[in-house]
């Protein structure tokens, strides 16, 4: 665990979805203590394939 990540990056109190997937996504890239939680996952897969491409 990348405990000086941790105390840097504290996930905000009451912390909209967008905040939610926006810290695991830094976490994931920071320290692999814990995967993103599946229902923060499902949103993310989402939000991809809404996606349309230009």
């Amino acid at each position: 665990m990348n405990k000086e990540w941790h105390a840097k990056n504290k996930m905000p109190e009451k912390a909209t979805l967008k905040e939610r997937i926006d810290w695991h996504v830094r976490h994931q890239k920071s320290c692999a203590c814990r995967g993103m939680p599946k229902s923060l996952l499902k949103h993310l897969t989402a939000k991809r394939a809404n996606r349309t491409v230009l």
